[in-house]
């Protein structure tokens, strides 16, 4: 019933605004989470990824698709850390590197290398760090009859990304339970269980006692009791729902405070 109810109201928002900007064909700029701490690329098949919470700034734009190709609007504000087998660590900027694209439309993002160049960098590991007010703009589409102006640059990466910091930073009780959703989704990808994936990704203990912190650890134990298969890819595909019903909510909560396309 959640999932209907989620997709059904995005699918309602997504045609009307859609209706709004038939001729755009350049997608929105999104607003990521900021990442304090270095969060650990996980590689398989030869790929090493991340994966970002985000947020829609631009509600007349058309949704990206799954893999629309972004790039930071300050360069320094995503960087690569690697360490050498020597322990030295390297910070890099990381759009000179990676493979910035949308993943399940404007609610997150994943950041990508391929594990032969970090090794060509001498890499042991491998982290991304995403400092506030991130924002990202993506790759102008030939022959667009509606591209990004740079007035329009500046102000989304500038007034409406600050205030997207409402929703995306600070100790709210969403933005706190999506942080920890995002963590548990990254910590997936490490091939952690969903017995162990609390305190291995988060760093919590079992019994939270922040409102943002016992909401993720309920829709967390939900997943799990649903997920009867012991698979992660469904323990998966339920935190997927549950992180971006929660991003999308706050997302409509912006978007009707900033008042963009109106």
């Amino acid at each position: 019933m959640i999932r209907a109810i989620f997709i059904s109201g995005f699918s309602v928002i997504a045609a009307s605004l859609m209706g709004m900007s038939t001729a755009a064909a350049t997608p929105q700029m999104l607003a990521v989470a900021a990442l304090e701490n270095p969060q650990n690329l996980v590689c398989e098949n030869g790929v090493c990824s991340v994966e970002l919470s985000a947020i829609c700034l631009q509600k007349n734009r058309r949704f990206p698709g799954s893999q629309s190709v972004y790039h930071p609007h300050n360069p320094d504000s995503i960087q690569l850390v690697i360490h050498d087998l020597g322990g030295n660590e390297l910070r890099l900027i990381a759009d000179d590197y990676v493979a910035i694209r949308s993943k399940r439309s404007f609610t997150a993002v994943t950041v990508r290398i391929d594990e032969s160049t970090l090794k060509s960098l001498g890499a042991k590991d491998a982290a991304i760090v995403v400092a506030e007010d991130t924002t990202l703009v993506p790759d102008p589409i030939p022959f667009d009859n509606y591209p990004h102006t740079a007035d329009e640059i500046a102000y989304t990466a500038g007034p409406l990304r600050i205030l997207a910091s409402g929703w995306l930073a600070g100790t709210g009780e969403q933005t706190v339970a999506a942080k920890l959703m995002n963590q548990m989704l990254n910590g997936l990808s490490g091939n952690a269980t969903g017995e162990n994936l609390w305190q291995t990704s988060t760093g919590l203990g079992k019994t939270p006692v922040d409102p943002g912190a016992i909401q993720a650890k309920n829709i967390l134990d939900t997943c799990i009791a649903k997920n009867t298969s012991d698979d992660n890819a469904n323990l998966r595909r339920c935190l997927e729902l549950k992180h971006d019903s929660t991003m999308y909510r706050m997302n409509l909560e912006f978007w009707d405070a900033s008042k963009t396309g109106s």
